[in-house]
């Protein structure tokens, strides 16, 4: 049987670098949800190509190639790419009018029926976990099995939309294959805005599922789904995989919500690496400030991990209680210090546009940030996206309706007090302030002659740019 999975990465980011609508030209990772699938069907005998159609610009005659022999087409769809996935799945029914479509991805989690109709040329949706779920679909396409019967689905059958069995989330993550990266060409990933690491031979890995915080802007399937919930690798299955990738990578992101929520399984996981003495360089984003710990980071050191990512949101203590952060300023303070002593690469996302920001929060922000050893930022402006509790919020007040996925927080729409242009202008307004300023140009001229890395270098120089062209 050839199974062809299709990836569809073109998206459209609301925010853009600088509050703008653009259009994604690479995705940043390689599609691991659907190299975990590609895995699950390698391994019970299945042939898999990925098409990355945010890569590559294929042409109809060479998708239509690749289609003509296969048992059924796989399009991953996240919201701000559902518009190519319909087109897509459509042109497909239109040449091969009996091709199975299965789609599956955070849009058919959070909407699931509605998927369906959002893309009238698919015939099933898989909702949440996809590994299990495709081998089920295996049986039905071999005639062992009944859509009625698979969990975790919505299908088709004539212009009725039914449900499938009940969703199975899976316990043991250990239990999955590790991701087929070889379906994939890990030169063409890992642009991101402050370091083109495409070149350093990258690729990216996660570790654990779910997340056991609950910030209020934050998409989770647990609003959706209060079974799913946060499940983690074990420390030996993760470490494999690293000396796995040690052996063909130079540079490997972990892509987890917060890799490092479980403190001791850190510690183990780094001991293991130190023990394995790995080389490959280990970017972490997603860490929480209130993770940190020194033993830990000296670990960290030892093992090669030189970015190291945290989820800041803001300088004003009110803004962050509103958010459900529970972290405060001073443990921001005394983490960034520590982190700026070891010398990691570090940088830190902040959040604009609360509906409780005024002009006074917002400036605070901005000092705060500049206040800061970071090496990098990222400003965003809030979106109240579907799934976040926010949006459940705006939902019930009527501010949102349920068939919006991300609502700007503006004061048109009630949700804030200022204008999208007016946060667009803050974030610019940050950016600057934050690049140009005296004491982080001295702070990285230091570093870069202490250090001597060209890293640091990169990403100095590529922010300066960036914050030059606004």
């Amino acid at each position: 049987m050839k199974c062809i999975l299709f990836a569809l990465p073109e998206q459209y980011f609301s925010q853009g670098l600088f509050g703008k609508t653009k259009k994604m030209k690479h995705p940043l990772f390689p599609p691991l949800g659907l190299l975990y699938i590609a895995a699950v069907l390698e391994d019970i005998g299945h042939t898999v190509e990925i098409i990355d159609l945010g890569v590559f610009n294929y042409s109809d005659m060479y998708i239509f190639d690749k289609v003509h022999n296969a048992d059924f087409v796989g399009i991953n769809v996240f919201t701000n790419n559902c518009i190519f996935a319909n087109k897509l799945a459509k042109k497909l029914k239109d040449n091969f009018e009996d091709l199975l479509i299965v789609i599956g991805g955070p849009h058919c989690t959070f909407l699931k029926k509605k998927a369906l109709i959002d893309i009238p040329n698919a015939d099933i949706a898989v909702i949440l976990e996809g590994e299990n779920v495709i081998k089920e679909i295996i049986k039905y396409l071999e005639g062992k099995r009944i859509l009625s019967d698979i969990p975790g689905i919505y299908y088709k059958e004539g212009k009725d939309i039914k449900k499938g069995g009940t969703i199975e989330i899976i316990k043991d993550l250990d239990s999955i294959p590790f991701p087929a990266r070889h379906l994939v060409d890990s030169s063409k990933y890992g642009k991101f805005p402050w370091l083109n690491l495409s070149k350093y031979n990258f690729t990216s890995m996660m570790t654990s599922r779910g997340c056991p915080f609950k910030c209020r802007f934050c998409a989770r399937y647990s609003n959706v789904f209060p079974q799913w919930g946060y499940r983690e690798r074990s420390v030996e299955n993760v470490v494999d995989e690293i000396i796995e990738l040690n052996k063909k990578y130079k540079f490997v992101t972990i892509i987890d919500d917060n890799f490092l929520a479980n403190n001791k399984r850190a510690h183990m996981i780094f001991d293991k690496l130190i023990e394995y003495d790995t080389d490959i360089i280990i970017q972490i984003l997603g860490a929480r400030i209130d993770c940190a710990d020194r033993v830990l980071f000296k670990k960290m050191k030892k093992v090669n991990v030189k970015f190291i990512s945290f989820g800041i949101e803001s300088g004003n203590q009110e803004v962050l209680d509103f958010y459900n952060k529970n972290i405060s300023l001073d443990q921001i303070r005394s983490t960034l210090k520590m982190t700026d002593e070891f010398g990691f690469i570090t940088s830190a996302t902040f959040i604009i546009g609360a509906p409780i920001e005024t002009n006074l929060h917002i400036k605070n922000t901005i000092n705060f940030i500049c206040s800061l050893p970071l090496d990098h930022v990222k400003i965003n402006i809030l979106y109240y996206d579907m799934g976040s509790d926010l949006w459940i919020e705006g939902v019930k007040e009527g501010k949102i309706s349920e068939d919006e996925f991300d609502v700007p927080s503006i004061i048109s729409r009630r949700l804030s007090n200022f204008s999208i242009n007016q946060l667009t202008r803050f974030q610019i307004d940050g950016y600057r302030k934050f690049y140009f300023h005296p004491k982080y140009f001295m702070r990285q001229l230091v570093k870069i002659f202490n250090d001597k890395d060209a890293l640091r270098l990169k990403i100095v120089l590529n922010g300066f740019f960036l914050s030059f062209l606004v």
